[in-house]
C-alpha cells in the first residue's frame, strides 16, 4: 500500500510541478462536488417548504430563487464532469507522457548495460 501511495504522490508531484492549475482545478471540483450533495438536499427542503407556503396562499415569487438554484445545482455535476474530462485529464496525460517518460529515459541512461551473452561461456546461440 505504501508503494501505491508513493507512486501516486510522485505522479501528482510531476503534474503539480508542470501545471499546478490542473491539480487546483481538480481539488476545487472535488470540493464543490462534496458540498453539492448537502446543498442540494437543503435546496430541495426549501422548495418543499416553499411549495407548502404557496399552497397556503403565499406569493410564488418566494419560491423562484430556490427553483433557479435547483436548476443550477442540477447542472453542476455535468459541468464538473466536463472540467475533469475535457480539461484536467488530457493535460495530466500529456504531462505524464512527456515528463514521466523523460525521467524514465534519464534513469535508463544511468543504468549500466550488461550483455546477457557475456554470461554464457560456450557461445551457445
Amino acid at each position: 500500500m505504501k508503494r501505491i501511495y508513493a507512486a501516486y504522490r510522485d505522479l501528482l508531484g510531476i503534474i503539480f510541478q508542470e501545471n499546478p492549475m490542473v491539480i487546483a482545478a481538480v481539488l476545487a471540483v472535488a470540493a464543490i462536488g462534496g458540498a453539492l450533495t448537502p446543498f442540494t438536499a437543503w435546496v430541495n427542503a426549501q422548495i418543499l417548504n416553499g411549495a407548502v407556503e404557496v399552497a397556503r396562499g403565499a406569493d410564488f415569487s418566494l419560491l423562484t430563487p430556490y427553483l433557479i438554484t435547483f436548476v443550477v445545482a442540477s447542472l453542476l455535476p455535468n459541468l464538473r464532469t466536463a472540467i475533469i474530462w475535457q480539461y484536467a485529464e488530457p493535460r495530466s496525460q500529456l504531462i505524464l507522457r512527456t515528463e514521466y517518460k523523460g525521467r524514465m529515459i534519464e534513469k535508463l541512461k544511468k543504468l549500466r548495460y550488461e550483455q546477457p551473452e557475456s554470461a554464457r561461456r560456450g557461445g551457445d546461440i
